[in-house]
């Protein structure tokens, strides 16, 4: 069917041939109207009165799945018997493009792989769906590089087109359970698909080769080639979990996904014991003792201590081991000694770049002399003000989107997270990268949120790998690391007035808890779709959130108690607190800026995009001075709004793709923004 280039299928003209399968080919589609863009899977075969019902029912099911690492189905149809369903599109291609056949990956790299595809499963089976075909290819990455699971319902409708053999799903026949194969597909059949997936991944290899008729058979009678003679370092508890997933008879295997997501967790060791009262006393030390944070002069040039890269080009620094206890065992040294070991890094780390350091350690102060300036003029005229709009300067050592960023308390420095697994933080007015926290590493592991805790001694950042994890600003040394969510966090937040951090996920939860101890004060359970933003109050009495369900919920903090309840129409993805703490603005899906009374949910104004523009609001931001509000937008623009006028009062056009994140300098007239187009923009917003 590659003659539709150009047809129209339902509001969709196709532009582009994507990708083809054993019974279908998916084609980029352009909305007639609105100009969005969107993937459309076309089935090659004609249906029969039947089967047209069996697809239009299928299209229904899979239309009403709402999760957020499934791929959304927008519409479906037949147009001159010819099928089609129109899907989210996933610019970044499949699991099976970015991890070829033959790869070995890490544990590491495969637990957040394996608890989001796994809660999309559950997820999926609660709603009565089994997947039945469950592979690296139907795995999909969106602009964020988050996994996207596609296609549910689409292998039932296959079985049961005219035309298919067995030769045309032989790709999927490897990673078939026996009793699908045997025409009675079960919601373990999915679990037992993702075990061969996951054997992959490990080994390199299926467990299983030959022709579709002799894969078949091994599935059912044969047992795979034990894991770890393939990889001898696979630790027995994982392997014990893949091959009890891969268990012939369904009653044998895990109960449920969930159940074996957990499994999987439990056996790589990815728990975390309590730390005990001189760990957490030795923590706070870390950013409360003056005495740790000399003087530069005071310091001598001491060598980089053995956990740390020497600082070349970018000054990467590594991840030490820090206070982090697996399993309830040591990591091979006191806990005490493990974090004294933090502050001689932090001694060490102070040789690197002297003032640099001081600087950090110390970014309290909100004296004027100390925020961010522009760089000198090229000009002669270097006293010369830029004018809003003007770019000072640009950040270019993401090699991914850039989809968060904090300013430190004192204007002077940045840290950006991104999908590229990593935050850096840089000074900035200089293209130099102080280090790169690579606590996150691993396969896809995007940091949506990063927060820079009010003294400017420690930053908190959150990834999709579904942990917050906690660390030194000046050294990139991990103090704490946070597991208690169930999906990826996708933004964090830093108390304005004590040590408390507030996480919000795709799990639907936003979670308080204690920064040095990570003991959970609240968990907060309003929300029935994932929550996007998470802020405080200035006063840190309140927290406001921000929901794929269409509201933003004001909260007590401490009791958890609702103070106001407002609706957007789309899924909410940004808000801000003004100054005052008076006013909330929020923004999202519904491409409106609307700014309401935080405690009575009693709207002041509506700011909204220009009617030629569809693109959804990614980030909000409030200037120090509270008359102006910056929105990043997903159409590659940063707008500046006048709050008391509600007028649009200047668009940023620097960026070349969509835009995250925004955050105006602390009380200053610079924004910083970061974008798709993998850089972070400083430019002059009033």
């Amino acid at each position: 069917m590659h003659d539709l280039l150009g047809r129209r299928l339902g509001n969709y003209r196709l532009v582009r041939l994507l990708g083809y399968g054993g019974f279908a080919d998916v084609y980029l589609g352009e909305h007639i109207h609105l100009g969005t863009q969107a993937a459309l899977k076309v089935l090659r075969a004609r249906l029969e009165s039947e089967e047209q019902e069996r697809f239009l029912q299928e299209g229904r099911t899979a239309a009403h799945l709402s999760h957020p690492s499934i791929v959304r189905v927008l519409d479906f149809g037949i147009e001159e018997t010819v099928p089609f369903l129109v899907m989210e599109y996933a610019p970044h291609g499949t699991l099976r493009q970015r991890i070829p056949q033959g790869t070995r990956l890490s544990i590491q790299e495969i637990l957040p792989l394996v608890r989001q595809l796994s809660s999309a499963l559950h997820y999926a089976h609660e709603q009565g769906v089994i997947h039945r075909d469950v592979k690296p290819a139907n795995m999909l990455l969106n602009q964020r590089d988050e996994v996207l699971l596609s296609d549910f319902g689409i292998a039932a409708i296959a079985q049961s087109v005219h035309g298919l053999n067995g030769k045309e799903v032989t790709g999927t026949a490897a990673y078939m359970s026996p009793e699908q194969i045997q025409g009675r597909a079960l919601p373990a059949s999915d679990q037992y698909s993702l075990g061969v997936v996951l054997y992959e991944w490990l080994t390199g290899d299926w467990p299983f080769h030959g022709s579709f008729t002799e894969i078949c058979s091994q599935h059912l009678t044969a047992t795979p080639p034990p894991l770890h003679e393939k990889r001898p370092d696979i630790p027995v508890a994982v392997a014990t979990v893949v091959e009890r997933a891969l268990a012939k008879d369904p009653e044998q295997r895990f109960v449920s996904m969930q159940a074996f997501s957990d499994a999987f967790a439990e056996a790589y060791g990815n728990e975390i014991a309590a730390p005990d009262e001189d760990e957490v006393t030795l923590r706070r030390s870390l950013l409360t003792d003056p005495t740790l944070y000399a003087d530069e002069g005071s310091r001598g040039a001491s060598s980089l201590p053995p956990t740390m890269d020497a600082p070349v080009g970018g000054a990467s620094v590594g991840i030490p081991s820090l206070p982090v206890v697996l399993s309830g065992k040591k990591t091979g040294v006191s806990r005490r000694k493990v974090i004294i070991g933090a502050g001689v890094a932090l001694t060490g780390a102070a040789a690197i770049g002297g003032a640099t350091w001081f600087l950090l350690a110390h970014a309290t102060s909100h004296d004027a002399s100390e925020q961010f300036t522009a760089p000198p003029s090229p000009t002669p005229a270097s006293t010369r003000v830029p004018s809003v709009g003007t770019t000072v300067f640009t950040y270019r050592q993401h090699s991914e989107s850039v989809l968060s960023l904090a300013w430190s308390p004192n204007g002077q420095y940045i840290v950006s997270g991104s999908a590229d697994t990593t935050a850096r933080v840089w000074k900035t007015t200089k293209d130099e990268t102080l280090y790169t926290y690579r606590g996150h590493a691993g396969l896809l592991n995007s940091i949506f949120s990063v927060s820079w805790e009010r003294n400017g001694k420690a930053i908190a950042s959150g990834s999709s790998d579904q942990t917050v994890q906690i660390w030194e600003a000046a050294t990139g040394n991990r103090l704490t690391l946070y597991q208690g969510h169930a999906a990826r966090v996708l933004s964090v937040a830093w108390s304005p007035q004590t040590t408390s951090i507030a996480s919000a996920g795709a799990d639907k939860t936003v979670q308080v808890w204690d920064a040095f101890t990570g003991k959970i004060g609240a968990v907060y359970h309003g929300h029935t779709d994932s929550v996007y933003a998470v802020v405080w109050s200035p006063d840190g009495t309140l927290i406001a959130s921000g929901s794929a369900d269409k509201t933003v919920h004001v909260w007590e903090a401490e009791t958890q108690q609702v103070v106001a309840h407002y609706q957007h129409t789309d899924a909410v993805y940004a808000v801000a607190w003004s100054p005052d703490g008076t006013l909330l603005a929020s923004a999202g899906a519904d491409q409106r800026i609307q700014i309401w009374d935080a405690r009575t949910a009693t709207q002041q104004t509506t700011l909204f995009i220009s009617t030629e523009l569809t693109a959804a609001i990614t980030a909000l931001s409030w200037s120090a001075d509270g008359k102006r509000i910056a929105s990043a937008c997903t159409d590659a623009t940063v707008s500046l709004w006048d709050v008391e006028a509600g007028k649009l009062v200047y668009t940023y056009k620097e960026h070349a793709a969509p835009v995250y994140t925004v955050a105006w300098v602390p009380d200053g007239p610079y924004l910083a923004s970061g974008s798709a187009d993998r850089t972070v923009r400083i430019w002059r917003g009033r």
